[in-house]
């Protein structure tokens, strides 16, 4: 039988987290973002840079909270099997290394580490800390509650990869690392992105989201304001804009399930030259 008290609170929290995503979404189709695409690490940029995690967008438009620097209750390990400019983990990274200074902050961009398997850097092997390391990865017959554990997650290794490319998981320096799951996770994602992997399958940076929310919680850390909100503001500034191009276009929202079905409809090229670059993009 389904804990009704924890349904319920799971549905206060996605209520919570929709109302911050559409706080962004413009009735005038227009961004609200203004910094516009800007050079960095040799390339044109838009929000922030994939390479040296720099924010670009302008400082006056940071949330409090971010300048002035928000902690996560756990160190983070992002394993990264995905294009840069498409890997939502990486706005963790960003958003946790800014502070309202003119340079990334160090000391706390190097305390959260990203491991690029895509670029050939290694997996750490984890020694002396498996009892303390556990790998957010929801495993039927494996993984067990995030809550469950909360008080022993001293570092959370998170995959930042696309659905089809989960095997990762199965890294011999992850397999030794105890699996979990979020105790209650949302129904739906709020990415604009679609995949055919049916529900409850969340974007990296709704994960992290999610499973800082959960480890402090059951550690009884109160975070009534909850700043942990703010680590999808970039994600909720990329989803405004994409609602916001649709708009204009007279298109259906990406996100909404209407808008990812008719994204579907549109990919169906089985046996086309398009099919099999959408094969090999994952």
């Amino acid at each position: 039988m389904e804990d009704v008290k924890g349904a319920d609170e799971q549905c206060i929290e996605d209520e919570t987290v929709l109302k911050y995503l559409d706080s962004f979404v413009t009735a005038s189709g227009e961004d609200g973002n203004t910094s516009g695409r800007l050079p960095c690490c040799g390339c044109s940029r838009y929000l922030y840079c994939p390479e040296c995690f720099r924010l670009l967008v302008p400082k006056s438009q940071w949330p409090l909270e971010i300048r002035k620097g928000l902690e996560l209750p756990f160190e983070l390990c992002l394993v990264l099997s995905d294009r840069r400019t498409a890997a939502t983990g990486i706005h963790a990274m960003s958003i946790l290394s800014a502070a309202d200074t003119d340079d990334v902050d160090e000391e706390k961009a190097s305390h959260h580490k990203l491991i690029d398997v895509e670029r050939g850097e290694d997996i750490p092997s984890f020694e002396g800390r498996c009892q303390d390391t556990f790998l957010l990865f929801p495993s039927p017959g494996e993984s067990v509650p995030l809550e469950s554990v909360a008080s022993k997650v001293s570092c959370l290794v998170v995959l930042d990869c696309t659905w089809k490319k989960a095997s990762s998981r199965f890294h011999p320096q992850l397999s030794r690392l105890r699996k979990v799951h979020l105790s209650c996770p949302p129904k739906q994602s709020h990415i604009w992105r679609y995949h055919n992997k049916g529900s409850g399958m969340l974007s990296t940076i709704e994960a992290i989201y999610f499973a800082s929310r959960e480890v402090a919680t059951s550690r009884s850390q109160q975070y009534e304001s909850n700043d942990f909100i703010h680590l999808l503001w970039l994600f909720a500034l990329q989803r405004a804009a994409t609602c916001n191009a649709a708009q204009r276009e007279g298109r259906l929202a990406p996100y909404s399930e209407a808008g990812k079905e008719w994204k579907r409809s549109q990919r169906r090229t089985i046996g086309t030259p398009k099919h099999e670059q959408d094969i090999l993009r994952g």
